[in-house]
This record gives structure tokens, C-alpha cells and sequence, in this order.
């Protein structure tokens, strides 16, 4: 059994909320770190940072206990509320019975079939609890969010992935601010290994100021998560890719290639298979791989790193840097890509870009080192986070740095609580003014370090495929 599933009973909601139906969740160790600021946008407002909702193991219990006699004329929604007790506690029969009472009486009851659906899924009967949920919609449209919402994660829970991100995206569709909807979505796409998606989602949390600092670490880098996050139950790996790029983070190239060349062919898992022999300087199989790459279009910066380890091994260094470029700008966390891209430059003689790109990478490396401090240490430390920022400020992230920030006015003991509130109505309002901006980010100029990629010359095609 998963770890996923032995956290099914607790991973519950029991009554319909705005997005997903879903109890609130601590952190015990990030138990500061929610929204930075109002996910409204509305100028004047900024919250105090709240407790994150994230892992599903740590829901708050109610710790009241069901009252002994249930009196024989309770109404049925008093008799869902001690239903909502009975699960709470633990007691699935009792609760079984109670709501099958309630449900009886008002069948189309939304706050019912809620607790229905959820005593359900704690007994692992998904497809009932999804399926009830489901017909709840047609008497109750105003519900469709939230029962979205409750049963794409359910769906998770019993793997139907692309359900459930069916689901996730639907939401989006009617209100792309949902953050719960970003959430769950960003956290689904980085279990697949699809990182690179994931983070589309997780920049935008940073952008409606609800971000959590496991998100903001995973922000760090790219390709894999953070040795010491990559183990945590929110990222359990599912799927080919999703477990090699674990494997990968654990440093098991050997279980990751196991892994990737065991399964059918399909093209996340061809492009990370050819960046593996890439690293792995395994330059007979990466041939074999190469020649039978012809896709110039292609969004997978793996494979477009696999590709310039090949034209570099093939002394095409013009082609290396195209090709390594093109990974930057799909992933600017790729510090592979950077140094990369760094010796080819050198061998084309474009010294002052080779040691731009160089310490492009050296400044990503110490992004990426001092977020695996924190994720392997409870304790932080302000000077760190202080450097971080400073950091992503210089690699042109303001939203990430933004939320940073955030996070270090939250840790410093130095910090009362009515400056707290001052600087964090401050960073709020910061944020606002990036938003306005008409493009904060940066440019492909300061992506590539300045490098004039068009002017360098080079194939991109394979050998077989050349005039």
C-alpha cells in the first residue's frame, strides 16, 4: 500500500467550501509560512501569514467526540453532523450509519452527500463517492467547483491522474485566480515528473501571493526535486517519469536508466532517458538516441540538453550552444545547461559569454544549495534566506524573491508583531506594483546572458537527416 493511501482517512473534506471541500492543514515544521498576501489583489488588504495547507496526514482533527445517545428525532442534518463527528473520530461504522440515515431523508442535501462522499472514500469506495458527488451537480449547480475540486482528488487517490487533472484544470477555466486549484494541479504535474508545467502553477501562487515554502523551494530547480523535498509523502513519485526523476534526485542514475528504458516509449520519458545518458557521458546509447531525434520544435528542455551534450561530443559546439539555449529558456533553473552551454562558448573562443554563463550557474548552484539547507533543517537561518533573495533578485525573480522575503519577516524573532503586519502590507503592495508592471520577469537577453544565439551556426538536425 502507497504512502498516499494510508493517509486516505484523514484526507477527507466534510463540508462544501469555496474550491475544494477540504479540511485546513499544518506544516508542523513550516507552520508559518501560508499566503504572504491577499490572494484578492485588493490593494489596501494584506493578510497575516497563515498556517500552509499541505500534507494530507496532518489534517486538524475536531476533538469532539459524538455524543453517546443520538436522540431518535434528530433531523438529518443533525444527524450529518454527528456523522461528521463519527469520521472525524475515527468511528466509519457509526458515521456509515448515521449519514445513511440523514441521506435517506434529504437525498439531494449538499452538505449530506458531502460527508456521504467522504465517509465513502475513507472506506476506499472512490468510484461511489465520486460517482454521488457527481449526481449532487445536477440538482445543485452552485456545487460543481467544490465537488470538482473534492473528487479530483480523490481521483488522485485512486490513480486516475489524468481525471483528476482534468478536473484541477476545469476549475481553473471558470476562475483562473483559484489558488487551491493551482495547488493541487501543481502538486499532481510535479509527482509525473512534469516540473516544468508544475511551476507555471507555482509561479502564479507567487503571483496571487498564496504560496507555501515547500512550493518556493521547488521553484529552486527544474528538473528534480531538492534531494531532502523529493522524499517528503507531497511529492511521492508516480508514473515512469515521476519515479526516475526521483531516483534521479536520490542520485540513482542506475535506478533511473532501469527505470526508463523498461518502459514503452513515450516522449517525456524518451527526452529524460537522453539527458541521462548525457550526463552519464554515455555517448555510444546517447548516438543511438540522437538518431532518432528530428523534433526542432520540441518543449522538453531534456531533450534539448541531451542534444547539445551530443553536437558538443561531436566538436559542434555552434549547435551545442543553440540547443543549450534552448533548454535555458525552457528551464532557467538548469545550471547543467549553463555550464554546458559555458565550455562550449569557450571552445568557439566567445570568452567574456562562456564566463557570463558560468556565473550564471555558480549563482543558481547557491540558490539551489541553500534551499536543500532548509529543506533538510527545521531551524533557518535569516542570513541564508536574506541571501537567497538577494540572489533570485539578481536572476530577475521578483515574485519568488517577494514571497522569500515574506517568509524571512515571518522567522525573524527580532520582528514584532506590528512591524510584521507593517512590512508585510508593504510587500503586498510591492507585489501589486509587479503585477502592473508590464513585464517584471526576465528577458531572453538576460536568460542567455547576452548571447547572440542566431549568430552562431550550427545543425540541430541528426547526421542521418543532413543533406
Amino acid at each position: 500500500m502507497t504512502r498516499c493511501h494510508n493517509r486516505i482517512a484523514t484526507a477527507f473534506c466534510i463540508l462544501v467550501m469555496p474550491i475544494f471541500g477540504c479540511a485546513q492543514r499544518v506544516d508542523p515544521v513550516n507552520d508559518l509560512t501560508e499566503s504572504v498576501v491577499h490572494p484578492s489583489g485588493d490593494e489596501d488588504v494584506a493578510t497575516t501569514i497563515q498556517a500552509p495547507s499541505l500534507g494530507p496526514d496532518q489534517v486538524i482533527a475536531n476533538s469532539t467526540t459524538p455524543r453517546a445517545n443520538q436522540a431518535t428525532s434528530a433531523s438529518p442534518a443533525e444527524l450529518a453532523e454527528e456523522a461528521m463527528l463519527a469520521h472525524e473520530s475515527g468511528d466509519l461504522e457509526r458515521a456509515d450509519r448515521l449519514i445513511r440515515k440523514a441521506i435517506t431523508v434529504e437525498p439531494h442535501d449538499p452538505d449530506i452527500n458531502f460527508v456521504m462522499g467522504a465517509v465513502l472514500a475513507s472506506e476506499n469506495r472512490f468510484a461511489e463517492a465520486i460517482h454521488l458527488l457527481d449526481k449532487l451537480v445536477k440538482f445543485h449547480p452552485q456545487v460543481a467547483l467544490p465537488v470538482l475540486g473534492q473528487t479530483g482528488e480523490w481521483m488522485e487517490l485512486q490513480g486516475e491522474w489524468e481525471k483528476a487533472e482534468s478536473r484541477y484544470r476545469s476549475i481553473l477555466a471558470e476562475i483562473p485566480d483559484a489558488a487551491a486549484a493551482h495547488r493541487k494541479l501543481a502538486f499532481l504535474l510535479m509527482r509525473q515528473g512534469r516540473r516544468l508545467e508544475s511551476a507555471e502553477h507555482l509561479r502564479q501562487l507567487c503571483r496571487l501571493g498564496n504560496v507555501e515554502e515547500l512550493e518556493l523551494r521547488s521553484l529552486l530547480v527544474g528538473m528534480v526535486a531538492l534531494p531532502s523535498d523529493s522524499v517528503r509523502d507531497e511529492l511521492e513519485p508516480i508514473g515512469v517519469v515521476g519515479t526516475a526523476r526521483y531516483q534521479i534526485s536520490q542520485r540513482d542514475q542506475a535506478g533511473a536508466l532501469k527505470t526508463l528504458e523498461s518502459t514503452s516509449e513515450s516522449q517525456r520519458a524518451s527526452s529524460l532517458l537522453g539527458r541521462v545518458y548525457a550526463e552519464g557521458e554515455d555517448f555510444d546509447r546517447l548516438t543511438t538516441w540522437f538518431s532518432n531525434r528530428s523534433d526542432l520544435s520540441t518543449k522538453a528542455a531534456d531533450e534539448w540538453v541531451a542534444k547539445g551534450v551530443y553536437f558538443a561530443h561531436v566538436n559542434d559546439h555552434a549547435a551545442a550552444v543553440r540547443s543549450f539555449a534552448e533548454a535555458i529558456l525552457l528551464d532557467p533553473t538548469d545550471k547543467f545547461a549553463y555550464i554546458s552551454m559555458s565550455r562550449s562558448l569557450e571552445k568557439l573562443g566567445a570568452v567574456t559569454e562562456a564566463q557570463a554563463t558560468a556565473n550564471r550557474a555558480q549563482l543558481i548552484a547557491e540558490t539551489q544549495f541553500i534551499g536543500e539547507q532548509m529543506a533538510s533543517h527545521p531551524s533557518r537561518d535569516e542570513e541564508s534566506i536574506s541571501s537567497l533573495i538577494r540572489i533570485l533578485e539578481q536572476l530577475q525573480r521578483p515574485f519568488e524573491a517577494l514571497c522569500w522575503r515574506a517568509l524571512l519577516v515571518m522567522f525573524s524573532p527580532s520582528i514584532d508583531q506590528s512591524q510584521r503586519e507593517t512590512m508585510i502590507e508593504e510587500i503586498n503592495r510591492t507585489r501589486l506594483d509587479l503585477l502592473r508592471s508590464p513585464d517584471p520577469l526576465a528577458t531572453r537577453e538576460f536568460l542567455l546572458c547576452g548571447v547572440d544565439v542566431d549568430s552562431f551556426v550550427g545543425s540541430l538536425i541528426s547526421p542521418s537527416r543532413q543533406p
